[in-house]
């Protein structure tokens, strides 16, 4: 009886588990993707929040504001949150392309690499100074007091849930659009009042437009999109003025086919003229 009651424990170390579901230990149904990898990976690379949830709701009429214009639909939201990300990449690159391509059709080859790197160098102002404000403040997004009903709610799961104060959508449009002013309505690279004046507006028509898909999508409070606007601006502005001086139209040469052909060739040795 001993040695059977001693084989027991025995037996039932030796019988293998029972077979487990295939899907054990994955919570998601979806098979993995190579987007997944590429996602886990990006989120290593985003600084680390300093003070999660420290700074929730909004100040002054941020609430009205967002009751006002926020979108309702979840999607709807998302939508407009891409439209606000095209604009992000659209308003500096044109501002890149034009501070870079007008100077050099004009024949002015240092006043395109100085605005070039004027406005690269207000871009990083931009964005260093708003990844430390974000980090320290660690502001909620608006959407974020959703999360605790639903929590499946797109952008609950998010590294930047936090990352509210300020604006860096706004920061960076508005950085463009303020080097663009500052080289047309005060510097008038194009040489031209009209058109200069043009380019100034519609780049701040962008960044404005950048700033309040923000609020609609739920993304940011309109105080974070003023603040982001107002340094952004301030930067894009004033930095590139203090880089580019003045410009001379009248010493410009236009880059013309004839001038891209250069010097005459030089003959070496007799020549000859006359019909033959």
């Amino acid at each position: 009886m001993i040695a059977l009651l001693a084989s027991v424990p025995i037996a039932s170390a030796q019988e293998p588990d029972p077979a487990r579901p295939a899907s054990s230990g994955v919570t998601s149904p979806v098979p993995p993707t190579i987007v997944e990898p590429v996602r886990d990976f990006a989120l290593t690379l985003a600084p680390a929040r300093v003070s999660d949830g420290r700074w929730r709701g909004g100040i002054l009429f941020d609430e009205a504001f967002r009751s006002a214009i926020r979108l309702s639909a979840v999607e709807d939201q998302e939508i407009a949150r891409h439209v606000s990300d095209v604009l992000l990449l659209t308003v500096p690159l044109v501002a890149l392309v034009d501070g870079l391509a007008t100077p050099l059709a004009q024949g002015n080859g240092e006043l395109a690499w100085r605005a070039s790197f004027a406005h690269l160098l207000a871009l990083g102002v931009t964005l260093g100074a708003g990844e430390i404000v974000k980090r320290v403040a660690g502001r909620a997004r608006p959407f974020e007091r959703d999360c605790a009903d639903d929590p499946s709610r797109h952008g609950c799961d998010d590294s930047d849930i936090f990352s509210s104060f300020y604006s860096l959508h706004s920061g960076v449009t508005f950085t463009s659009a303020g080097f663009m002013c500052s080289m047309h309505a005060v510097r008038g690279m194009y040489g031209n009042v009209a058109a200069d004046a043009t380019a100034c507006g519609v780049s701040l028509a962008m960044a404005a437009t950048t700033g309040l898909l923000r609020v609609v999508s739920d993304r940011h409070y309109l105080s974070d999109v003023l603040v982001g606007a107002t340094l952004g601006f301030l930067v894009g502005f004033f930095l590139p003025l203090a880089i580019v001086p003045e410009i001379d139209h009248a010493q410009a040469t236009p880059v013309t086919p004839q001038a891209l052909e250069g010097p005459p060739p030089v003959m070496i040795g007799p020549t000859f003229s006359g019909t033959f």
